[in-house]
């Protein structure tokens, strides 16, 4: 019951398997199965180096992965709210701020470009980003100034949504 409920899923999830089963053999691409297949059985030796020699410490994790987790409106308000935190925020953003640099100091450092490496700052950062949207809409007191604040903050939500929505049709198509 167990395998054929494996293969059952398999199929429902991956249709290309039972449509295109010549897909599963490909062997041209560093992410094809059948490469994969021949490195495990090892038809096939390939030096790794998890080194990418074009990487430029910090300035590369920030400028080119952030803006490919998050885009760049939040790759820059990021840094932004790191900033603010550690000079305006009260205890609680200041240690959550010291805690994201802390963590980027070494990871920033790797010569190994991975978004997996910046995946765990995403939520300290979205929650100081909140915070800085939050303690921005209490200090302005015009009307037209709050409602800026909340345009932003829309804009925000609405920019994650269709970068969300475009990331996720990576799972859509083969």
């Amino acid at each position: 019951i167990a395998g054929a409920t494996a293969i059952g899923l398999l199929l429902l999830l991956h249709p290309f398997v039972f449509t295109r089963p010549d897909l599963m053999l490909r062997d041209t691409r560093v992410g094809d199965f059948g490469l994969a297949m021949k490195f495990a059985s090892g038809e096939y030796l390939q030096p790794w180096t998890l080194v990418d020699t074009d990487v430029t410490p910090y300035l590369d994790h920030w400028l080119e992965l952030w803006p490919l987790i998050v885009g760049w409106p939040l790759s820059l308000g990021f840094a932004a709210v790191v900033g603010l935190a550690l000079w305006r925020g009260g205890w609680p953003e200041r240690l959550l701020a010291v805690w994201c640099v802390l963590y980027f100091l070494p990871v920033g450092a790797l010569p190994a470009r991975a978004v997996r490496h910046l995946v765990p700052l995403l939520a300290p950062l979205s929650a100081l980003t909140v915070w800085a949207l939050r303690d921005l809409y209490g200090a302005v007191a015009r009307p037209w100034q709050r409602r800026a604040v909340l345009g932003i903050t829309g804009l925000v939500g609405v920019h994650l949504a269709f970068l969300g929505t475009a990331f996720a049709r990576i799972y859509l198509e083969e």
